[in-house]
């Protein structure tokens, strides 16, 4: 339920996403642009948004392909990938190279 206009969204992220951005509190400037349903974070950008979205709901959707450990963010699969599991992906040919 959104805290400002007790609307009941599903817990869905790409749907409370598109709500942080339309619900009808009113917003004080532009950093506004997206306001948390649950508490007082706000952001312009979309993309920061749905990762504050995943903490509220505990949503961890990439895996780790090697141990299934499974992440919030991407960018944070990758550096575990790299660190423990010693895998460099090269960005122009998708191959990956395998450091011990």
């Amino acid at each position: 339920m959104c805290q400002y206009c007790l609307c009941n969204i599903n817990k869905v992220t790409e749907e409370i996403l598109k709500h942080t951005k339309s619900c009808e509190y009113p917003r004080p400037d532009v950093s506004f642009n997206h306001i948390c349903f649950t508490c007082d974070y706000h952001t312009y950008m979309s993309e920061s948004m749905r990762r504050h979205i995943r903490k509220h709901l505990g949503e961890k959707p990439f895996v780790c392909q090697y141990c299934l450990l499974t992440f919030s963010r991407k960018d944070r699969l990758n550096s575990h990938v790299k660190v423990k599991h010693h895998i460099y992906k090269s960005n122009l040919s998708g191959i990956s190279i395998v450091k011990k």
